[in-house]
């Protein structure tokens, strides 16, 4: 069983801390030299405000709609 569902099963977090964290730096420091910036997706309800987490951490954060939005301006070219 992949380690994310047994964490979940034993009631731990939904970020699997630290090793969220520890993975997300070491993307981070991958990403960093290109100048690529981070959006971790978050699978969580937002009364959980995961969101508040990621940004106190410096990651940006969207809202679910962002994806959607992203696709229907390239399909329909109306993106700028």
């Amino acid at each position: 069983m992949p380690l994310p569902m047994r964490r979940r099963h034993r009631g731990k977090n939904f970020l699997n801390d630290p090793e969220t964290w520890e993975l997300l730096q070491k993307i981070h420091a991958l990403a960093e030299p290109l100048g690529l910036t981070l959006l971790p997706e978050i699978h969580a309800a937002y009364d959980e405000k995961i969101y508040e987490t990621l940004a106190e951490k410096g990651y940006a954060t969207y809202d679910f709609f962002l994806p959607g939005l992203v696709i229907d301006e390239i399909e329909n070219r109306r993106g700028t």
